[in-house]
């Protein structure tokens, strides 16, 4: 039997085993369950990394017939929605509208960022969810009015771009439907979010978490699920502090992952590039090895040039004498070829004076032969017309002279043949004056010949250098004859 005293010393004990199967009781409960799943979107840069965890729960919590997430970027916080949706197996459909060109708040971005995320959600979500590369507005014309439960606000962070966003979408919420807002805390940089969810706090039922930059959750519908009405009921109380706290803390253990995650992938990336290096290094040791052999062989050649260098400065010294020699002999022979053609030019010049002289005297001597002739056929033609004359006169005595007659004819007739005789004489001096001035023509051809046959005998001097007469050191001249 238990005593009094051991009965009211068991009962605190069981009061503390109670407690305790409580708590584990709630540690096990299936709906903290997507506190602690493991995020999809693991490695990859965003602040939205610190309220995944809420994220789940809330989707797990509210059980949303339609989720839609305007501005989605790199897919985080829209991983966290659908993977909810994914591991809960909910009936919900899923709709993230962005341009994914960026925008000075978030930063400009290549179409690389959609392409990478489009490639992850057809993989994984694309039965359920459909990603939206539109414009806000235009997106309004595709979803139903009344229609969406969950509505996760994160375009450009301006106060009246984000006062725009809500009032555009107003009319697109369900009764049941609930309103995130991220960065609700950022008071920098233009960001008007804070200004904005300050005013909807005094409308709507709302809680509000402060880490990661600040999550806004809006109770928008009026019949909104019991365990979000909750939330937003819990104000300021402690309870209100722990939560933040305990969510703080879960969400700083994902954007730890995400940090591990990014550390291990950079990691693989230094060991890629050490790997890179240690090629490289290798590549270089190679290529240094090849350097090194080739400096021996070429040191070994220097040295085999070293070795044969005082033979071949000898032999330069003993081309250089010759050379010097040549030098000394084509000088030599230049300055004879000079005065050779200095001789040559002098006779030339005499040559063609003499012949010169010769045909202007020979010219001068036709000319006196031809006007003595002429002078001579001048004359006689005067004594040949003086005769006619006279034959005029005896013929006008022929009737009374006609035997005088026919001795003048006969006169006449030998003055005739005497000028004919003088004429023939006449052409005979002229050809013979034509005759000697080809003669001196020749002579002077011949001359020219013997002139170039001088300076064609010069030629073989100017080539001493490289002919026998160099290597012999002398040169000859041939003389032609002709």
């Amino acid at each position: 039997m238990r005593t009094d005293a051991g009965v009211a010393a068991g009962e605190p004990e069981q009061a503390d085993d109670e407690d305790g199967d409580i708590a584990l009781a709630l540690l096990a409960d299936s709906s903290l369950g997507p506190l602690f799943r493991p995020q999809a979107r693991s490695g990859i840069a965003s602040a939205w990394h610190a309220h995944v965890p809420f994220a789940q729960w809330l989707v797990a919590a509210t059980r949303p017939a339609l989720i839609v997430e305007l501005g989605t970027h790199n897919g985080v916080s829209y991983a966290a929605f659908c993977e909810t949706v994914l591991q809960e197996r909910l009936a919900a459909r899923c709709y993230a509208v962005d341009s994914w060109a960026g925008d000075d708040h978030a930063g400009h971005y290549d179409g690389r960022v959609y392409t990478e995320l489009r490639e992850f959600h057809d993989g994984r979500y694309s039965a359920f969810s459909e990603l939206l590369r539109m414009t806000f507005s235009e997106a309004r014309d595709v979803i139903a009015d009344g229609s969406v439960d969950l509505l996760h606000i994160d375009g450009f962070h301006s106060y009246d771009a984000v006062r725009q966003d809500f009032e555009g979408w107003l009319p697109k919420l369900s009764t049941r439907a609930v309103v995130l807002f991220h960065d609700i805390n950022v008071l920098e940089r233009g960001f008007g979010v804070a200004r904005f969810w300050a005013e909807l706090e005094g409308q709507f039922p709302s809680f509000a978490f402060l880490h990661g930059h600040g999550l806004g959750v809006l109770a928008v519908g009026r019949e909104t699920p019991p365990a979000l009405r909750r939330l937003c009921t819990i104000g300021t109380s402690p309870a209100a502090a722990v939560l933040r706290d305990r969510f703080a803390t879960l969400g700083r253990v994902h954007a730890l992952d995400c940090a591990l995650a990014e550390t291990a992938r950079h990691e693989q990336r230094l060991r890629r590039e050490a790997s890179g290096r240690d090629a490289l290094v290798e590549d270089l040791r190679r290529s240094l090895s090849e350097v090194l052999s080739h400096r021996d062989a070429l040191l070994a050649e220097k040295a085999q040039a070293e070795q044969r260098l005082p033979a071949q400065e000898a032999t330069i010294t003993s081309l250089r004498s010759a050379l010097h020699e040549a030098k000394a002999t084509l000088d030599d022979v230049r300055r004879q070829a000079g005065r050779l053609d200095a001789a040559a030019a002098e006779k030339f010049v005499r040559l063609e004076a003499d012949a010169r002289d010769q045909v202007a005297r020979l010219e001068a001597e036709l000319r006196d032969q031809s006007d003595r002739l002429e002078a001579d056929v001048r004359d006689r033609e005067r004594q040949i017309g003086e005769r006619d004359n006279a034959i005029g006169r005896l013929e006008a005595q022929m009737l009374k002279d006609a035997g005088e007659l026919g001795r003048q004819r006969t006169e006449i007739d030998v003055l005739r043949g005497n000028l004919a005789a003088a004429r023939a004489d006449a052409k005979s001096i002229r050809e013979e004056g034509r005759a000697e001035a080809v003669r001196l023509q020749a002579e002077i051809g011949l001359r020219d010949g013997q002139m170039a046959d001088l300076l064609a005998a010069a030629e073989p001097l100017a080539a001493v250098k490289t002919g026998p007469a160099a290597s012999r050191g002398g040169f000859g001249i041939r003389s032609r004859r002709h």
